[in-house]
């Protein structure tokens, strides 16, 4: 049970922290792209939105992609799966050892 707290108090911390993250990076890519979009606007206006979209959009497409890779990782019991699996192998040697004892 221990674990399942400390568990649940990481994921906690770690969605606080990420989602003040998000918040700070919108709002800073926000400015970034007002700024360059406004100093081309005499000039190359079009392509400066063209651009400033594009890079927003793949840096977003990666995260999504890096976001699923990690999603993916199981960290979650890890500890208490790794005994399981520990324990497994000791009953079924032991069973190996009853049958070929009898």
């Amino acid at each position: 049970m221990l674990e399942l707290e400390e568990e649940r108090a990481r994921l906690v911390g770690l969605l606080l922290l990420a989602g003040l993250a998000l918040i700070l990076l919108l709002l800073g890519i926000a400015v970034l792209t007002t700024l360059v979009i406004v100093a081309f606007w005499d000039s190359y206006r079009m392509t400066a939105i063209a651009v400033s979209a594009g890079v927003l959009l793949g840096g977003g497409l990666l995260l999504c992609l890096r976001v699923m890779q990690l999603a993916r990782r199981r960290t979650l019991l890890a500890s208490t799966l790794k005994h399981l699996a520990t324990d497994r192998d000791l009953v079924e040697h032991d069973r190996r050892e009853a049958r070929h004892g009898d």
